[in-house]
């Protein structure tokens, strides 16, 4: 995907909790969580204070509230690329990393009372 693609998605802001993780150098799994400030059908934008390098493949699992009676969120499940991070500041210490845009491919949610396909 192009970055003018990236740019130009629809977004929606949606404030929904995320786990991410990605390989480091040494290919040892980096985890993290944070919070998403909108979300696309290519991408996202993480807000969180630990973020993964711009370049890496990062895969992550977002859980957005369903209305109505069921307690449990829909899990969106992806992997891409980080493709930029964003600096603020942070109280007298300076600037920080305060989050990240990736480009992502999300899965389709299998529903949990799905079953294989007995051939």
């Amino acid at each position: 995907m192009h970055d003018l693609e990236f740019l130009r998605a629809n977004r929606y802001r949606v404030a929904a909790p995320v786990s991410f993780w990605w390989p480091d150098a040494d290919e040892s799994v980096q985890a993290s969580e944070g919070t998403t400030r909108d979300i696309s059908g290519n991408g996202l934008m993480v807000l969180a204070g630990r973020c993964p390098p711009v370049g890496v493949r990062v895969q992550m699992t977002v859980f957005i509230s369903r209305s109505g009676i069921d307690p449990f969120p829909m899990e969106l499940h992806g992997e891409g690329s980080v493709v930029r991070i964003e600096y603020g500041k942070i109280g007298n210490s300076g600037t920080h990393p305060v989050g990240f845009a990736a480009s992502v491919y999300f899965h389709q949610e299998m529903p949990s009372d799905s079953r294989p396909i007995e051939q």
